[in-house]
């Protein structure tokens, strides 16, 4: 659940970060969002492995992104496909 605008100014108001644990930066920054649809299983899996290592599911799908676009980086764009 996203905090609402007088929530983020009363945590920043108080002198807490804002910041969710693992973000790398604030939303506010970002250009694009990405949603996942995950089984039960493996978002559960997810989520405890964010507790063990003491850092938030964007962290983890930061850190998970980067060996996948590294891969692909230099090689052409992949057509587009309609499927309408």
């Amino acid at each position: 659940m996203m905090a609402s605008k007088a929530d983020q100014a009363d945590v920043a108001e108080a002198g807490a970060d804002p910041t969710p644990q693992g973000q790398a930066f604030p939303p506010s920054l970002r250009d694009k969002s990405v949603s996942v649809y995950l089984d039960r299983e493996d978002h559960k899996r997810l989520k405890v492995l964010s507790v063990e290592h003491e850092t938030g599911l964007q962290a983890l799908g930061e850190q998970a992104l980067e060996p996948l676009l590294e891969h692909y980086r230099g090689r052409a764009p992949a057509r587009r496909v309609s499927l309408g």
